[in-house]
């Protein structure tokens, strides 16, 4: 049921991004479904302030 959650989480966030910034790397699609639910809470909050893709990054990789 988690793992159900962190997928669904996980590609929603991801078409948010898209939405936003166009295509996504796919390195950083692979760090986003490997992020746990927590992060992605985290992560759906944090996009909101993001202009660019480096700003994915640089907050995907601290």
């Amino acid at each position: 049921m988690q793992q159900g959650r962190q997928q669904g989480e996980a590609y929603l966030l991801i078409r948010l991004l898209q939405r936003r910034f166009g295509e996504i790397p796919q390195n950083l699609e692979e760090n986003i479904l490997h992020l746990p639910v927590e992060r992605l809470e985290d992560l759906g909050l944090a996009l909101l302030d993001f202009d660019t893709l480096t700003d994915l990054d640089n907050w995907l990789h601290p």
